[in-house]
């Protein structure tokens, strides 16, 4: 392996630039492809959304570079997104095959281990996936061919890799900066409510910007915890309350009401759908009366 290092166009700086460049793109292109296994419909939208690709490219080669300055050598940092990337092909295309949803940002939140992954769909290996594996350690390969090896100083290479994902996490974790770039690139940034809306927005999107899309939202929805919440808080307002009702001359709940909790009925996303949105045929609104009426 080692003799390969030694061929002359592993030492061309343009070889290498190449290499630099071109890597973050076309691990973008396996992944997309390993997630479809479709090549028309891949060619399809590449050529329909250039403003999507160029967005995927960009983030993709930001991390790249991050990891790469960081820890010296490129071939390191793109094995490193690499299994990330390809990872996330295999589990959403299985995913998406079992329960007909797509990997978001939300699903790695309640993963404990990179095993946990396998709980969101029946992971096996395809040819199509076999083919986009082989891809990418050939791509990984031609890297470590290159033997590139950032000669500047740690303190410089870790300022600089930090610039750049700082700058990377500030694009896409404020909606203020995150938003005007998608309207720049045509990303489709709407918000998913349902597995239909989420399937058309992952249509217009593919895989990595779709996913991009969903860290934004899923930061900008995150709920803040109050300041001093905790169960004695509570407790301390409810006696407070009660207190409060006998000085004013209510009368006071009984010893038993007191300690009796409330009665909470919750009504969750996926046993109630109204298909009124989807048709406007008139007859639906006899069917949900009841609910109109609630």
């Amino acid at each position: 392996m080692h003799k390969l290092r030694t061929l002359p166009i592993f030492h061309r700086r343009s070889f290498r630039a190449a290499m630099l460049l071109l890597f973050p793109l076309a691990l973008c292109f396996l992944t997309e492809f390993a997630q479809s296994q479709d090549l028309g419909s891949l060619m399809e939208f590449t050529l329909r959304r250039m403003g999507v690709v160029a967005f995927s490219y960009l983030f993709t080669a930001a991390i790249f570079w991050a990891g790469s300055l960081l820890t010296r050598r490129p071939w390191v940092g793109g094995l490193t997104i690499a299994v990330l990337y390809m990872t996330a092909a295999t589990v959403d295309y299985y995913k998406t095959q079992s329960n007909g949803s797509h990997l978001l940002f939300r699903d790695l939140i309640m993963v404990r281990s990179i095993s946990g992954l396998g709980s969101f769909a029946k992971i096996y290996f395809s040819p199509i996936l076999m083919l986009c594996c082989l891809g990418t350690a050939l791509l990984i390969l031609l890297l470590w061919c290159c033997d590139i090896r950032f000669s500047h100083h740690f303190g410089f290479r870790w300022l600089l890799s930090g610039a750049i994902t700082w700058m990377t996490a500030f694009a896409v974790c404020v909606s203020n900066v995150f938003l005007p770039v998608c309207q720049v690139f045509g990303v489709d940034s709407t918000r998913a409510h349902n597995t239909f809306s989420e399937e058309e927005r992952f249509s217009n999107n593919n895989l990595i910007s779709n996913f991009v899309v969903s860290i934004n939202q899923q930061v900008d929805s995150a709920v803040e915890t109050p300041k001093d919440y905790s169960a004695d808080t509570l407790d301390r307002l409810i006696r407070s309350s009660i207190e409060t009702e006998r000085e004013e001359g209510r009368p006071a709940a009984a010893p038993e009401q007191e300690s009796r909790l409330p009665n909470l009925i919750v009504v969750m996303s996926e046993t109630f759908a109204d298909f009124r949105t989807l048709d406007d045929d008139p007859r639906l609104d006899q069917v949900y009366a009841p609910f109109d009426r609630i």
